[in-house]
């Protein structure tokens, strides 16, 4: 869960990289359900905010991990959770 603060700036971050997610999806031919789109945008916004680090760089390697099982064998994967 995200610590950070719900100013209109951060808000303003989040529409923004929403917006990259679904770039993204698109240019990869990738489907994304809304969990793995809001917690992209999410994770994006993390970075923007405070940086590159370690610790995300490993937490995008699990997010494209996830992005690519959702859409293995099909674009209409279902999750578990």
């Amino acid at each position: 869960m995200s610590n950070m603060k719900n100013t209109k700036e951060h808000q303003i971050s989040r529409q923004s990289q929403i917006k990259t997610m679904l770039e993204f999806s698109a240019l990869n031919n990738q489907k994304l359900d809304l969990k793995t789109l809001v917690g992209g945008a999410e994770l994006l916004t993390d970075w923007v905010v405070n940086g590159y680090s370690k610790e995300l760089g490993e937490r995008l390697v699990k997010l494209q991990e996830h992005i690519n099982q959702e859409n293995k064998g099909g674009q209409n994967a279902k999750t578990t959770n």
